[in-house]
């Protein structure tokens, strides 16, 4: 209610958020919106998945490399430690964004690997194989990505780093494959004994 008591809904539904929920209500996958497009956090009254949710507890290596390819909006507070291993203390207390003319191949790499499988824009994207317009209403658009991968998924090979520096440089790198490995970064005595070409599960 407003300050005259007539009811309305403080949260109206854009046409771009009733196809989301028709896809991925309350599923394993993610959205993304360019810049302020959804506002962050709101995602979750409809039971959408938004990449950009600053949840309570969140690990600091998730936030620490979502930072290489993401910047901060409305920046409140950020403050990041280095530890002797290079892995690194994060404290972020606010969301994640990017702008359209931003997006590219290293981007969407990014995306694959965040579960990320619809993007949600003012303005169009650049052309890419991997993504298709799929909607369009109200100066909003929403692509799907083709490539995206599941939450969870079995690979047939492991790549060992020494700390976790180096694995951020390894996954990074364009030929790293990170449909088909995994990185196991620090001392992990119980995977010493396995081969690199075995499988992990």
């Amino acid at each position: 209610r407003d300050g005259f008591f007539k009811p309305f809904n403080p949260y109206p539904k854009h046409p771009a958020v009733v196809f989301l929920e028709d896809k991925i209500a309350y599923s394993p996958w993610r959205f993304i919106g360019a810049k302020d497009v959804i506002a962050p956090h709101t995602g979750a009254l409809w039971g959408l998945e938004d990449f950009r949710t600053n949840d309570a507890i969140t690990s600091s290596r998730y936030k620490y490399y979502s930072l290489q390819f993401l910047y901060l909006s409305n920046i409140h507070h950020l403050k990041i430690n280095k530890r002797p291993s290079g892995r690194p203390d994060i404290y972020v207390s606010n969301t994640f964004s990017f702008d359209e003319q931003d997006y590219s191949a290293v981007l969407h790499r990014f995306f694959d690997m965040a579960n990320i499988r619809y993007i949600v824009t003012e303005e169009p994207l650049p052309k890419n194989k991997s993504i298709e317009l799929v909607f369009q209403e109200e100066g909003l658009s929403v692509y799907e990505n083709k490539s995206v991968l599941p939450r969870a998924y079995l690979v047939g090979k492991m790549v060992l780093a020494n700390n976790f520096s180096e694995a951020i440089q390894v996954v990074n790198e364009p030929s790293y494959d990170y449909k088909k490995n995994v990185i196991i970064d620090g001392d992990y005595p119980l995977m010493a004994g396995l081969l690199l070409d075995e499988a992990v599960f």
